[in-house]
């Protein structure tokens, strides 16, 4: 990782990302992460601030089942690490309900990662792929 590169950690707000972007900020990078409020930066800057410094920690507003914001999210980004998955508030009805707004929220965050000419995309999984809709 380069000294003052920029790393854009999807969904900053959630249990994983918070651990992801910790582990980042302890290594001594500059990450920026995406919340859909700013009504929680607070929040999330005091959760991680409890496991590593967060003056290198920076917000970008976009929200998983919108367009706006992910080019902004991303510019200036050398790595981009897509954590955040959009989950629905009840058990699914089928699949579609859960893989549709995951894939196209992924697109989002693909395209606006090549448009700002990241070198690096890593993906992460929800265990809700496997989860809903199987009796567990």
């Amino acid at each position: 990782m380069a000294k003052d590169a920029q790393i854009l950690v999807t969904g900053g707000s959630g249990y994983v990302a918070g651990f992801v972007i910790a582990q980042l900020l302890n290594e001594g990078a500059n990450v920026r992460t995406t919340i859909r409020s700013t009504a929680r930066e607070a929040e999330v800057r005091a959760a991680i601030g409890t496991i590593a410094p967060t003056d290198r920690l920076t917000f970008a507003l976009a929200d998983l089942n919108r367009r706006e914001g992910w080019r902004e999210a991303c510019n200036g980004c050398e790595t981009v690490i897509h954590i955040a998955s959009p989950l629905p508030l009840n058990n699914p009805r089928d699949d579609d309900e859960l893989v549709r707004p995951a894939r196209d929220v992924a697109l989002r965050v693909l395209a606006a990662a090549r448009d700002a000419s990241a070198r690096r995309l890593v993906m992460t999984s929800s265990t809700a792929a496997v989860s809903y809709g199987r009796g567990g």
